[in-house]
């Protein structure tokens, strides 16, 4: 007899302690996206404390309504998180989803204390039931907690209407327990944090740390932004203005274009562009970040964006020491492209030295051209002016180029031609039209405004050469206009 005099309590409490679990699991959520944000803490408070004064003070329930708007409490509860962290994608509703859970159980707590004899007794016991829901939902990292009380409050509904000969409630908490059961996997699936989210506003949505860098995936509205080592690398919104400067002009100045090799580019985006070239028999792929290249090569996120072009027929992807492998090979190209990252350490430095375009130089077939990606011209103005110069040192002769590219600034690239000269190899490009093929922006005006430079008011001497030895470049680079953080 005493347990069905508690289990009104108990109800009560398991209830609160639910809500308690939910919210803190929500304030998990605004320290993610936030790191922190106190304002949305008070106002969360405010709107609880006048949720509940008001449906104490002034509204009434019969206790059917008092049971829906528990379940009603119960079901968004379970799926808030998820809903929550989904969303955030397309919009900021975290802190509204939270604001209407946290009123729901407000006004579905003071409803159901309001029918008992001693308020203050049960408001102390509900508010202790809260703050232990949520001190225990602190120490764990899913929402199976959360769903074992759900669980543990409909059965005990369900066998108090059963007790007391509530039809109607006891086909409503009936109806809950199964549909717990049904989504028992989906409300336990957690979705996966990622601790670099506090770099970042948009919401991570993969990050993975390889030999080279770390790899960060954002998204909001269904676009992605793709960082490698805290610097946005290319986004969906316009990678275009980077990938087709990069391989076409140089794809069209080459007397033909069948044997391609692509230096790094493990992303899978440059070799989507070369394969829109019908003339391209072979494109030989030398991998430099192998955890990158297996991540383009299976991840929706890339495939989705390089069309599988590492897995069709003409590319032949393979991992070796980079520069032994130009050194000892008898292959010869009618195009190199150089897709590394930027000279952020002495280790990336060496892919933009002497010896390696020499190297570059002496892989090209007799009309041969190369293109390396070269940082910003005004941004890192004298690191892109020394690969200009390193390039020139190694035999070639040289056509530089840049474009504004939306999401990254402007950036810059080298061309070197093996049997041109400066003003055969200008007057060449500002002659291709790329009328043949499927481009999203590259045009023949596009071509000669890649190809105009204004004034400049930082220099350096033509003789300042990038070596292996001397590895200026990386200097200039991590001294230039950048903020890395």
């Amino acid at each position: 007899m005493k347990s069905i005099k508690l289990l009104p309590y108990m109800l009560t409490s398991l209830l609160a302690a639910f809500s308690g679990a939910v919210i803190w699991r929500q304030f998990e959520l605004f320290r993610y996206f936030y790191n922190s944000k106190i304002d949305d803490l008070l106002l969360i408070t405010l709107i609880t404390l006048l949720s509940g004064f008001i449906t104490f003070k002034y509204l009434k329930f019969n206790k059917l309504t008092i049971v829906i708007i528990q379940s009603i409490t119960l079901i968004i509860g379970l799926v808030i998180f998820r809903i929550s962290y989904h969303v955030f994608q397309h919009i900021d509703i975290l802190g509204v989803t939270t604001y209407l859970f946290c009123m729901l159980t407000a006004i579905s707590l003071v409803a159901t204390l309001k029918e008992e004899k001693d308020f203050a007794l049960s408001l102390v016991i509900v508010s202790i039931a809260i703050l232990v829901g949520g001190l225990f939902q602190s120490f764990l990292d899913s929402n199976t907690f959360i769903w074992m009380l759900s669980a543990l409050y409909v059965v005990l509904r369900f066998i108090t209407s059963r007790l007391k000969s509530a039809t109607t409630s006891q086909w409503i908490h009936g109806s809950l327990i199964v549909l717990l059961i049904i989504l028992f996997p989906i409300i336990n699936a957690s979705p996966k944090l990622f601790k670099n989210q506090k770099s970042y506003y948009d919401k991570v949505v993969y990050s993975q740390n390889t030999a080279f860098q770390t790899i960060d995936v954002t998204e909001w509205r269904g676009q992605q932004w793709f960082y490698y080592n805290g610097i946005n690398n290319f986004s969906t919104i316009d990678e275009w203005l980077f990938y087709e400067p990069l391989v076409h002009p140089v794809m069209g100045l080459a007397k033909k274009a069948q044997n391609v090799l692509i230096i790094g580019g493990d992303n899978g985006l440059a070799i989507r562009e070369v394969l829109k070239h019908e003339e391209v028999q072979q494109i030989e792929h030398l991998i430099l970040d192998t955890a990158l290249y297996h991540l383009a090569k299976s991840n929706t996120l890339f495939t989705a964006i390089n069309q599988q072009s590492l897995d069709n027929s003409k590319v032949n992807s393979q991992k070796q020491n980079i520069f032994r492998h130009l050194n000892n090979s008898a292959s010869i190209y009618d195009v190199v492209i150089v897709d590394i990252p930027d000279p952020v350490d002495l280790e990336l430095n060496q892919y933009y030295t002497k010896e390696f375009y020499e190297l570059c130089y002496k892989a090209l077939s007799q009309n041969g051209v190369m293109i390396t990606q070269a940082g910003s011209p005004y941004f890192a103005t004298q690191a892109f002016q020394c690969i200009s110069n390193t390039v020139s040192a190694s035999q070639f002769s040289v056509l530089e180029m840049h474009n504004q590219v939306l999401t990254m600034g402007e950036w810059g690239w080298i061309i070197g031609a093996k049997n041109l000269d400066s003003i055969q190899l200008m007057s060449e490009a500002r002659a291709l039209k790329f009328d043949d093929l499927k481009t999203t922006w590259l045009n023949n005006e596009a071509m000669h405004m890649m190809l105009s430079f204004g004034k400049t008011n930082v220099n350096i001497n033509d003789s300042i050469v990038n070596t292996l030895k001397r590895p200026v470049v990386h200097s200039y680079y991590t001294n230039g206009n950048w903020d890395f953080n």
